[in-house]
């Protein structure tokens, strides 16, 4: 096979993969733009900005982390029980006060135990999100959308993220 046959094949390979990549992102579910917020935990953790935007990430750099803060501006103490996520590639690691608990991951895949944590009012607690875009492989390039959802005695609640992955 001739030179330029090669580079003719390897220049189509990529514009098909662009094309792709650019089809898959510009047709990628939406996020939100609010925390989803079920039971009473609305009136306690309000509507602070739950979702995050990564932006273009590559597999090559490995994880990435983002924080998500919340307060209890309710009139009593509210219990966190526990945490999971919507892909086995996302972990969740819950703070209070430089307490720790987690990663926590998808469930039904793994030991994921119940912590029990009091959130007293003004109090707060840090949620930090960890996404592996190398964890799908080849197959886990576009545009993602991921969540975590947060388990209460007053409700549950979700955050979001979102990202391109590139190779």
């Amino acid at each position: 096979m001739s030179k330029n046959k090669k580079t003719f094949i390897l220049v189509t390979i990529i514009a098909v993969v662009a094309g792709l990549l650019l089809f898959w992102g510009s047709h990628a579910p939406a996020v939100s733009g609010k925390v989803s917020l079920l039971g009473e935990t609305s009136a306690v953790f309000g509507q602070a900005v739950q979702e995050f935007d990564f932006g273009t990430i590559s597999m090559a750099n490995g994880k990435v982390e983002h924080d998500f803060s919340f307060t209890n501006s309710g009139d009593s103490v509210v219990t966190v029980n526990r945490a999971d996520t919507s892909c086995m590639c996302t972990e969740a690691v819950l703070n209070f006060g430089g307490k720790e608990f987690g990663p926590f991951g998808m469930a039904g895949m793994g030991f994921a135990p119940s912590i029990n944590e009091v959130v007293p009012v003004g109090g707060e607690m840090n949620l930090r999100t960890i996404f592996d875009p190398a964890a799908h492989g080849p197959s886990g390039i576009g545009a993602i959308e991921r969540q975590v959802t947060v388990y209460t005695d007053k409700g549950q609640f979700q955050v979001a993220f979102k990202a391109l992955v590139t190779p």
